[in-house]
């Protein structure tokens, strides 16, 4: 090989390392699901981490609804960021508004019923570069997505390329379906938001396994704190038609000038038995800005069936676990042998009211008597199954 040829190698390796380098300094940054057909709160915001200019045409960012090519000439500065949004307002601004974009496709054949969502940006080679998805519980089977979409005389179609959803490529938060919120990208990974732009670092993050219960007369609501610096007040709200909230009751944050995380508890006892209501927490941000935790609900009803699981398995042993809380509350679920000898942890977290859950193993089981306990706010259930 002559000198000429290995200097032409040699340059061809190095473009080739800074196209792959070039590549994943882009990435995600912010993602707001939102509800894209019926209102506009959907947001994406994409961030070039490089010390230079990176050009993105070409690129192909898809998500459960929806496909979108960026067009020739799309850049990101330095440093910078590029948000997409549904269609720009003086509220939700953006470079880039899919709204009649002639390189935007809805899908067709989005499935409304899978809880989740998940993003993926794509070189014009398809080739992954960053993915982000959140869902109840991982590994949530939407790939492959394999809907056909034509963008101009060009057809972009077999998503089934991207990598499933137990690849390292893919970022995962255990979140289900809420439009209403969004995931801001950190140092130390993807967090919950409740702000479109300018994420609030505390309001939805800081205040985590919020539940409330009802045992006549009262309602008891619960949540705990992640960390509290600048927390300051929290006001208890409640509603009958989740539009119209009154405050019943303060509460001051124990630990505002620390990171300790904290537990609290408010009882209300203005309520009428079998109405429904909405809880949410509101506090003034340091900007002044009202903030808000998510929204749960109940009913003033006490049930006979508080909580119940049932065990099911296929021809290949593989277990699933369906269980149910008429209240909102903390659920910890265990598999145990015949033995009484501890297999796993199944379940270790909040479950919301009057909502079925479903959990399946990923290995098969042997054969053999197996023994499920469930424990709650104030009970233990135990249930047993045979694998045979």
């Amino acid at each position: 090989m002559t000198r000429w040829a290995i200097g032409y190698v040699l340059i061809w390796m190095i473009y080739l390392t800074w196209l792959g380098d070039l590549h994943a300094q882009v990435g995600f940054s912010l993602f707001v699901p939102g509800n894209y057909k019926s209102n506009n709160v959907h947001r994406i915001e994409i961030t070039n981490s490089a010390n230079r200019r990176t050009d993105i045409s070409g690129y192909l960012l898809v998500t459960r609804d929806y496909v979108f090519v960026f067009p020739t000439g799309t850049a990101i500065a330095p440093y910078g960021s590029l948000a997409i949004v549904k269609q720009s307002t003086a509220d939700n601004p953006a470079d880039i508004s899919l709204f009649k974009h002639p390189n935007f496709k809805i899908k067709l054949f989005a499935d409304p019923k899978v809880e989740g969502n998940f993003c993926a940006l794509l070189t014009p080679q398809k080739q992954m570069t960053d993915g982000f998805y959140h869902a109840p519980l991982p590994n949530v089977p939407f790939l492959p997505d394999s809907d056909d979409v034509f963008i101009g005389n060009r057809l972009y179609s077999n998503f089934y390329k991207l990598p499933p959803e137990n690849k390292t490529l893919w970022q995962y938060i255990p979140v289900g379906n809420d439009p209403a919120i969004g995931f801001e990208k950190t140092v130390n990974g993807w967090r919950v938001t409740s702000s479109r732009k300018g994420v609030n670092p505390h309001a939805i993050t800081s205040i985590q396994d919020l539940t409330a219960r009802y045992r006549e007369p009262i309602v008891t609501i619960r949540w705990k704190t992640a960390f509290e610096y600048g927390l300051g007040e929290l006001n208890i709200e409640r509603s009958e038609d989740q539009i119209y909230f009154l405050s019943v009751g303060k509460v001051e944050s124990q630990n505002r000038r620390t990171t300790t995380a904290t537990e609290y508890v408010f009882y209300d006892n203005q309520i009428q038995a079998g109405k429904k209501y909405y809880y949410r927490l509101h506090y003034k941000d340091d900007r002044n800005k009202d903030a808000y935790s998510k929204v749960i609900y109940l009913e003033a009803l006490t049930l006979k069936n508080e909580f119940w699981m049932e065990s099911l398995y296929d021809n290949q042993h593989i277990v699933s676990i369906r269980f149910y809380s008429a209240y909102s509350q903390h659920v910890k679920i265990k598999l145990y042998n015949n033995h009484f000898r501890e297999i796993a942890i199944l379940y270790e977290n909040p479950v919301y009211a009057e909502a079925q859950n479903l959990l399946r193993l990923k290995e098969s089981l042997p054969l053999g008597k197996y023994i499920l306990v469930a424990t709650t706010d104030n009970k233990r259930y135990v249930e047993s199954f045979i694998v045979k």
